[in-house]
């Protein structure tokens, strides 16, 4: 889900909304009951109803008590998100310091989500919220959760949200919000992992006879770029795949390489990088950044990729470029044979912003005409290759900004073009230079992320359905860029965080919601190698080893490979407030599972993650309808603390502020390879039961054989 809506819905509220004195220390909401009225609306509450695709009511049907619930009904001619909404706004003052407890009944009909928020807005515009969600359902629920508003001088007010998702109608009624914990209040789990008591436990069921589909293959892909050599990967003195990147890369299993870069993408002409190196010329890189030769060109990049047991996705120019040059790169990489089978139109051609983005940014009618055309001068040249084009598609908080309807628009025009689409959308938690934060609420704001990833692609494929609906089932989605990340600059404390603990679980979360979105057929994550803000591959004392998310990757690659099949998790959760890029979120698991069988059948593997950062977990794994014999081996990605990694370093002579740690236990500075590791085991399975412990910001394989 893009919160860009909510978003809009605040600004319209802040100018909509009488401002409620925040001093009773009974119910601060005015009207909670949705008794009173005025012309048919509700009393005290403003309406952000934008278009004619929605409507606020207040009816009998969804109530709790008294005579009527609020309904908000939004029945789109084309899918949409978080539209209409009602709310309240209130002063700050008197609750910078103090948790709200918020609660209300919820229900919801058809395929709408009845959507509860409250957020504290600071003047920057950055939020802390909780947000509670209830799905179709009568009668209505009891949802409830607390916001700790910070105390915080930037804190300009308080709203309360009451808004729809999806298609149908969601009601609400008496809702509250006090700053004294109502009698009966069940705690919530504190988010980020602090705040919870010891001895937790979680259960996961594995149904290994109810398949949800085949791993594809292409999900394990990775990011290579041109520049310095692909990073290490070609080695420039001897002129061939450099021997410790091929092994390293052979081990990850990434075997989906795109090439010849993101940004770079745009700005490069492949006709200058091929041919003896003595003639290639000198080439520019982006704007603001040192021209060099492509001593890693397409014929070293296929190289590489035949040395790792892997093929490469090319990323045509489409900012700079033409449509003949990229013709003639398909018809030069594939002059002996089908040689690269997946091809994909530019890179982030939709308005990012800046110096590196600004000379190569089109509208997405311009875009789409470009896919055409590119498209057809490419199948022309080898009609069996695969072609993508590039969505604006995010759960980032401000979404597809420059041109809200960019993919609509692609799909409308050149759908009939294209065979996946391909979207940077799983980036989290892209904090920059936040000053103020703690480390574990970054960390908890990462591992929610994945719930708003799912929503995002789920909504892609409905927008498929939509607007190319000839081409429905067709177009696949490939996420061509994803990771943990933090900041590009070293002027972060927190831009080295995508080598921990933390973002290896982060991982492994991610790499379920694309195993789990039907229409999600490749991945690849950004990139490869570097020294500081990506890169699942550093440097350590001036060698390449993996970093800990590598290892994640590395487990999926090997283990996920058959059928993926059924499995569910009940766990205690966590809230995570807005941080960076990432909306707010409830009900995370701590605990998250993914099982999968062998392609012969022959072998389980049950993948389990702890998203708590202080605390261990035990798990009961129960399975169902496998053979299984009676021990299972385990393997274990582990550190001394949630910011554990491996000690790989920044470049040297890069400036890099001092890294943020974790509170209370860190490991962040010991950075040697003694802060993670990876203990073996066995487990007993008895009656198709087996006990786990998973150790906090943690990754647990156990492998099943059948009798």
């Amino acid at each position: 889900m893009s919160f860009d809506p909510i978003r809009k819905t605040i600004f319209a509220f802040i100018f909509l909304f009488s401002v409620v004195p925040a001093t009773a220390q009974t119910n601060l909401l005015n009207n909670p009951g949705f008794e009173q009225s005025s012309a048919g609306r509700p009393t005290a509450w403003s309406i952000d109803n934008p278009t004619a695709m929605g409507t606020a009511n207040l009816t009998p049907a969804g109530k709790k008590s008294g005579n009527y619930a609020l309904s908000l009904t939004w029945q789109p001619t084309r899918p949409a998100l978080v539209q209409l909404g009602a709310g309240q706004s209130m002063a700050s003052g008197a609750l910078l310091g103090r948790t709200l407890y918020v609660s209300g009944w919820l229900s919801a009909s058809s395929q709408a989500t009845a959507v509860l928020t409250a957020l504290a807005y600071r003047r920057d515009g950055r939020t802390y919220f909780i947000q509670l969600r209830q799905g179709a359902t009568q009668p209505p629920v009891q949802v409830k959760d607390k916001l700790v508003i910070p105390n915080d001088p930037e804190v300009l007010f308080v709203v309360v949200l009451c808004q729809i998702e999806g298609t149908g109608t969601a009601y609400f009624d008496d809702l509250s919000v006090t700053l004294t914990q109502p009698a009966g209040w069940t705690e919530p789990a504190g988010g980020g992992g602090g705040g919870v008591p010891q001895g937790l436990s979680a259960q996961v069921t594995v149904n290994a006879a109810q398949t949800v589909r085949m791993a594809p293959a292409g999900l394990y892909g990775q990011n290579l770029e041109w520049v310095w050599g692909g990073h290490g990967a070609w080695d420039l003195v001897n002129k061939r795949p450099s021997p410790t990147m091929t092994a390293l890369t052979q081990d990850l299993g990434s075997r989906l390489l795109r090439f010849p870069g993101g940004l770079l993408a745009d700005y490069y002409d492949w006709r200058k990088a091929v041919g003896p190196l003595s003639s290639r010329p000198v080439m520019d890189t982006m704007p603001g950044s040192d021209p060099q030769v492509a001593f890693f060109g397409t014929d070293e990049a296929l190289q590489f990729a035949s040395a790792v047991g892997g093929e490469l996705l090319i990323t045509v120019n489409a900012g700079t470029g033409t449509a003949q040059m990229a013709a003639d790169w398909v018809r030069y990489a594939n002059r002996n044979g089908l040689k690269v089978r997946y091809w994909e139109i530019g890179n982030e051609l939709y308005g990012v912003g800046g110096p590196m983005f600004d000379p190569i940014t089109l509208t997405p009618q311009r875009y789409a005409q470009k896919v055409m055309e590119f498209s057809r001068a490419m199948k022309a040249a080898d009609p069996r290759i695969k072609v993508g084009a590039i969505a604006c598609e995010s759960f980032l908080t401000m979404g597809c900004l420059t041109y809200p309807s960019w993919t609509e628009t692609v799909l409308s025009m050149a759908g009939n073009d294209i065979d996946y689409l391909a979207v940077h959308n799983a980036y989290a938690p892209g904090v920059g230079n936040d000053t103020t934060s703690r480390t574990g609420d970054v960390y908890a704001a990462m591992l929610a992320a994945p719930q708003a990833i799912r929503r995002s692609l789920a909504a892609l494929e409905q927008k498929v359905a939509v607007y190319a609906p000839a081409r429905a089932g067709q177009i696949k989605i490939a996420v061509t860029e994803w990771g943990p990340y933090f900041s590009t600059t070293g002027a972060s404390r927190f831009v080295e965080h995508n080598k921990t603990m933390a973002s290896a679980v982060y991982a492994a979360s991610v790499l379920k919601v694309f195993l789990e979105s039907p229409g999600t057929e490749m991945a690849n994550a950004f990139k490869l190698v570097d020294g500081v803000f990506t890169g699942w591959i550093g440097k350590r004392n001036g060698e390449y080893v993996p970093k800990a998310p590598y290892y994640v990757l590395r487990m999926f690659a090997k283990n996920f490979t058959g059928p993926i099949v059924a499995s569910s998790t009940v766990s205690p959760a966590f809230s995570a407030i807005s941080m960076g890029n990432v909306p707010a979120a409830a009900g995370v698991p701590y605990v998250e599972a993914i099982a999968g069988k062998s392609v012969d059948g022959r072998t389980l593997s049950v993948a389990l993650w702890n998203k708590h950062l202080t605390s261990a977990i035990s798990v009961e794994c129960l399975v169902s309808n496998f053979n299984a014999a009676a021990t299972a081996s385990t393997w274990s990605l582990t550190g001394t603390a949630a910011d554990s990694h491996t000690g790989t370093q920044p470049i040297p002579g890069l400036y890099v502020v001092p890294q943020a740690s974790m509170e209370g236990n860190t490991a962040f500075h010991a950075g040697t390879t003694s802060t993670v590791t990876m203990p073996t085991g066995t487990a007993t399975v008895s009656a198709g039961k087996v006990n786990v412990t998973i150790p906090p910001a943690s990754v647990l394989l156990l492998t099943i054989p059948s009798r």
